[in-house]
């Protein structure tokens, strides 16, 4: 009896102590992110763009070209390009297969608001305070500049004809550009506070718009109405301002993600809301997208000092699996909802363990406490 008592107080320990932590300070906050069905793309206030393979959870790459945070970034519907801005006033074009860089467009003192690419991969569209750029993708040519809007751009987004381009402002209003014409067909007047987000249907053309009076309203836009629009629906469903709304194709379902910290799916035709994963931590979402498939939501969190910053893949349809990620000055941990660990970088003073009160190295974190195959996601 006394010997198994001796084994019990000397394995109990390991068990209890075998479980590692992570040292959160000075994590990153994210600024921006993006995703295709296969990548997740995270933007950081380091100005790099970490790279994670959705179906495998592995993070695969770093995308370095900005010096300052990332503030926009999209992905056309073939998965082949993705954009990127920055507070350093670069726009980057990206080859998603190869991950490298394809085109830098430097703009000095313009301040790029937003970007956007067309669903058919042939145009981007950079936004600044008052403009819009056009660039075709096969010269990278710019071949066209948008003009006339006032109070300051904040975000664009495209329909998936590439036919009509939403540009909102701080004031609320939004613009409906005809893309062939060249000229505003309309201007809404939405709100009388700052358009935090707009997104298009991919199958309809059904815009979502998100303000800081913490609405979102889905107008359809068409040239047989009279304004070019026709309010569809608006509701309030966040305490706080509405960072971001994507909806998904047929319009019929959105993702709202606000400053109160929350990200829920909402039904839009059967009027229910279901409470995505929110962390027990209460710091804000500070960015969100949706893949076109609706698989997984992808947001940033924490922005104060005293939150924690990390971003979270969560899987639509798989009830409580998770993804969250950190980003550190030289590497990257990614933990599921197990608790299991995945990294990438160099490793210094990142990882913790309880077993000595010492800081291990990756090498040994991995031998220790590694298991892959607990990170898997298959569809």
């Amino acid at each position: 009896m006394r010997s198994i008592l001796i084994l019990l107080l000397i394995i109990l320990p390991v068990n209890v102590w075998s479980k590692p932590i992570v040292n959160y300070n000075g994590a990153y906050t994210v600024t921006s992110t993006v995703a295709s069905d296969e990548y997740a793309f995270i933007g950081n206030f380091d100005g790099n763009i970490r790279v994670v393979n959705v179906k495998t959870s592995n993070i695969e790459g770093l995308l370095s070209g900005h010096s300052k945070a990332i503030t926009a970034m999209d992905v056309d519907n073939n998965g082949k390009y993705l954009i990127s801005a920055s507070q350093d006033d670069i726009v980057i074009i990206w080859d998603i297969a190869s991950k490298k860089e394809i085109k830098k467009i430097v703009k000095t003192g313009m301040g790029v608001k937003d970007v956007a690419i067309s669903k058919d991969s042939k145009h981007i569209y950079i936004a600044f305070p008052n403009t819009v750029y056009e660039y075709e993708t096969d010269t990278w040519i710019n071949t066209n500049i948008f003009e006339g809007y006032k109070d300051s751009i904040t975000s664009i987004a495209l329909n998936s004809s590439n036919t009509f381009m939403a540009v909102g402002s701080k004031v609320g209003d939004i613009y409906i550009t005809d893309l062939k014409e060249i000229v505003i067909q309309s201007i809404i007047h939405s709100s009388k506070e700052f358009i935090t987000s707009l997104d298009f249907a991919k199958d309809k053309d059904i815009l979502a718009s998100g303000s800081y009076d913490k609405t979102a309203r889905l107008y359809e836009i068409s040239a047989n109405y009279d304004k070019y629009y026709k309010l569809i629906k608006d509701f309030s469903l966040t305490e706080d301002t509405l960072r971001n709304i994507i909806i998904n194709g047929d319009g019929s379902k959105a993702i709202l993600a606000s400053a109160d910290g929350t990200v829920i799916l909402y039904d839009i035709n059967m009027g229910k809301v279901i409470p995505l994963y929110n962390a027990e931590d209460h710091g804000e979402v500070t960015t969100m997208y949706v893949n076109d498939n609706f698989d997984f939501v992808i947001y940033g969190k924490g922005a104060g000092f005293e939150e924690e910053h990390y971003a979270v893949i969560y899987f639509i349809n798989k009830e409580n699996v998770y993804r969250k990620i950190y980003s550190f000055i030289d590497s990257d941990i990614l933990i599921s909802q197990d608790n299991y660990i995945s990294a990438r970088g160099g490793y210094s003073d990142k990882i913790e363990s309880y077993t000595h009160g010492n800081k291990d190295s990756v090498t040994s974190i991995f031998k220790k406490y590694f298991k892959p195959d607990r990170l898997q996601v298959n569809y």
